[in-house]
């Protein structure tokens, strides 16, 4: 025996011989009468077969052990699959060394090649409708097209002369969710029941968490310019429904902005290229105010399973794919970015839309490159509640009977707690 090698194994019959014996035996019992039996036999056979070449040749070899998969099967060395390399002559078998294993890049590292774009399910064009003291505004989630998109359940659009908009919204109560004020133009004021109150200038935003309940108004501030921002209002769960209430008022130096070419993204909440926006929320989510130059393009990072929406206040171009223009609402379905494109100057020029009682189209504000030109929207999405929303006017709880309690306590004037610190957080933050 040549030393280094091991005993050759004893001749086996060939398998086309033992396919031809069988066979023929096959044939012969059909002769016979017993017709079913070529058929059972050809089937033993060919079992008998395919299970010879796959096991004693060890085929399957590698996959005998449940632990295996397909990464830690590539990732050995190729000679491994027939044992041992041979050794020199003159060598021992025992002597050769291991083979030396390749590693593969993990799955979850090629994230890049599963992206998943998000694409926009549904288009809600905004609905005219007057609130608080008689102020126009224009309404996409919270109505009949779209009742919410769990945590949202309301986005107004207030845009108007200062002084058709003096009325403002006087005192009323909340209870059971936040609200978010933004704005871009004009002085808005808030103030409670307790005595607490704040103004938020342009680019400024107000996060106010109602909690068990508080009874404020939000009015103009000033009679000359324009009043322009939102309101959004986002669900709470169960456990924070009942949480102290909380106000956190940013100014625009507040708000951080990533800037690229064309295109800057202002993060109130959440992060975007590793710059984390202000707003605590109780619930996980993110709020972007999108500002994009003509013809210019960005990619936003969208949690999986978050429900989301962009809305269009101006200028026009495409969210991931589809057309966006003002004053609509686009709901996108699951994945995990958005992209968005501003028209080019002379379509966006085009596109340009009326405001509520006057022409937006060559004004100019603080966030843009003027009305009309380039895209900007606000992108709101979060990690959706899926409990039950029982809503009635300003409260918003889980079930008729806390609603009816949320009323009796307004009546007898204690929604509000005037000992709460309504400017700290709590240990729920």
């Amino acid at each position: 025996m040549t030393p280094g090698m091991s005993a050759r194994p004893p001749a086996r019959p060939g398998y086309m011989q033992i396919l031809g014996f069988l066979q023929n035996y096959s044939m012969a019992l059909s002769r016979k009468g017993l017709w079913k039996l070529p058929h059972l036999a050809t089937g033993a056979c060919l079992l008998f077969f395919v299970y010879h070449l796959l096991f004693h040749h060890k085929v399957l070899a590698p996959f005998n052990n449940p632990q295996d998969s397909i990464h830690s099967i590539v990732s050995q060395d190729t000679t491994s699959h027939a044992g041992a390399k041979i050794a020199a002559p003159g060598a021992a078998a025992a002597a050769a060394p291991p083979p030396t294993p390749i590693r593969v890049a993990p799955a979850h590292k090629m994230s890049t090649a599963t992206q998943m774009l998000r694409p926009i399910t549904k288009v809600v064009e905004g609905m005219r409708l007057s609130e608080g003291a008689g102020v126009q505004i224009r309404r996409t989630v919270g109505t009949p097209k779209l009742r919410n998109l769990d945590p949202f359940l309301m986005l107004d659009e207030l845009k108007l002369p200062l002084n058709q908009a003096t009325a403002g919204f006087p005192d009323h109560p909340h209870r059971g969710f936040e609200t978010c004020s933004i704005m871009l133009e004009g002085e808005m004021q808030h103030k409670d029941s307790a005595g607490n109150a704040g103004v938020i200038g342009p680019g400024g935003v107000q996060w106010m968490t109602a909690g068990r309940g508080l009874v404020h108004s939000e009015m103009p501030v000033g009679r000359q310019g324009r009043l322009w921002g939102f309101q959004l209002w986002i669900n709470l769960p169960a456990k924070h429904k009942m949480t102290k209430p909380r106000y956190q008022d940013y100014q625009a130096s507040d708000i951080p902005a990533v800037e690229a070419p064309g295109s800057r993204v202002r993060v109130m909440a959440g992060q975007h290229a590793g710059t984390t926006g202000p707003i605590v929320m109780k619930n996980p989510g993110m709020l972007y105010d999108v500002i994009l130059q003509p013809g210019a393009a960005v990619t936003l990072q969208v949690p999986r399973g978050w429900a989301g929406f962009a809305y269009v206040y101006d200028g026009a171009g495409s969210i991931s794919g589809s057309a966006a223009n003002m004053h609509h609402a686009l709901v996108l379905g699951d994945g995990d970015h958005v992209t968005a494109e501003a028209a080019a100057a002379a379509d966006a020029g085009s596109a340009a839309g009326s405001g509520l009682g006057h022409s937006d189209a060559g004004e100019s504000n603080d966030y843009g490159q003027g009305e009309g030109s380039g895209l900007k929207f606000l992108l709101v999405a979060g990690q959706p509640i899926g409990e039950p929303i029982v809503q009635h006017g300003p409260f918003v709880m889980n079930s008729q009977a806390e609603i009816s309690q949320a009323f009796a306590d307004y009546q007898a004037g204690r929604l509000q707690d005037p000992r709460d610190n309504v400017w700290e957080g709590d240990d729920e933050l």
